[in-house]
């Protein structure tokens, strides 16, 4: 049976591109709030706002879009709504074997179950679907933000599952693990670091055993980029990701994605391009994002190697690779 999309500017049968719809889903994606996000990000910038300066921290510290904080509490309906309407486009995408990413409540819900689990639905869960939901989580599957916590992904399969994706499906997902809110800060500092970042380690090893445990026939692949979406040539800090992927025991295939702030764990099947739509739409101008993603599905090489703009030589101006 062919999955057809509810969304009210799709007339049924009327083919519909990736691009188009996230253009359209623009305005509901991007007025997506937590209250417990915001609440979460003023806890660990506001410590540090003094040290590194105010506008710098903003501007590294910007959500995604999936975890827009603002400072209107919407009512629970209107968030449910919001909610349902991005599970939508997750399944949607996703039979089309487009990648999207199709968990934005981990904080919320890491707040609603508190030290001890027994707390009332997060702000944006209906009492329905937490109750849908409260069987499949513990404590320890919830992404613990200070911690770096591994169970992060499974925490994150368990809820795709849960919100309608199988194993079959993640197989075509990119789920992005970390978003980290210090962004430039934290990479400056391990570049400082000859052991590399070591906090990095289980969560590599999680991602390698998690793929072959759900029977994933997929390519991982951690791409170090810079901020023009170009690779960046080795440097100390490519270099300290080594350490922690030979650390970690993972192939030297493993490379990292280090794109614009955002920590992104790849699900890459062979042979195809699927870029992670969620995972820049939180840092503005959404035409920067567009041009990567192909029209239609299939359209992109067949190739062992599935990010073919990687090939793009370096810009050779100097300090071009440490930008």
């Amino acid at each position: 049976m062919t999955y057809r999309p509810r969304f009210p500017f799709v007339e049924e049968g009327t083919p519909i591109s990736v691009r188009e719809a996230i253009l359209r889903m623009q305005p509901e994606l991007s007025t997506f709030a937590s209250t417990a996000t915001l609440s979460y990000y003023k806890s660990v910038l506001t410590p540090l706002k003094a040290r590194y300066g105010s506008a710098s921290l903003d501007q590294m510290s910007r959500p995604l879009v999936l975890e827009m904080a603002t400072r209107d509490e919407p009512s629970t309906e209107t968030i449910e709504r919001r909610l349902v309407v991005l599970q939508e486009l997750v399944r949607w995408a996703a039979s089309r074997g487009y990648a999207y990413h199709a968990s934005a409540l981990e904080i919320d819900i890491q707040d609603a179950l508190g030290p001890h689990g027994d707390r009332a639905a997060p702000p944006s869960l209906s009492p329905a679907m937490w109750q849908r939901l409260r069987p499949h989580l513990t404590r320890g599957d919830v992404f613990d933000p200070t911690r770096y916590r591994h169970e992060w992904l499974h925490w994150a399969v368990r809820l795709a599952i849960t919100t309608g994706l199988g194993p079959k499906e993640l197989c075509q997902l990119r789920l992005r693990m970390i978003h980290h809110p210090l962004g430039s800060i934290v990479p400056a500092g391990l570049a400082a670091s000859p052991e590399g970042p070591t906090h990095f380690i289980p969560i590599f090893r999680a991602t390698w055993d998690t793929l072959h445990a759900i029977g994933a026939d997929v390519e991982s692949q951690f791409v170090l980029v810079g901020p023009d979406n170009r690779p960046l040539r080795p440097t100390r800090l490519l270099q300290g990701f080594d350490a922690a992927r030979h650390k970690a025991g993972l192939p030297e295939s493993i490379r990292f994605d280090i794109c614009q702030q955002t920590f992104i764990a790849s699900l890459v099947q062979t042979g195809h391009l699927l870029y992670p739509i969620a995972g820049w739409l939180g840092h503005g101008d959404i035409t920067k994002v567009l041009p990567f993603l192909p029209l239609q599905p299939g359209t992109a090489p067949r190739t062992n190697r599935p990010f073919g703009w990687l090939d793009t030589p370096p810009d050779p101006s100097p300090g071009a690779a440490d930008s």
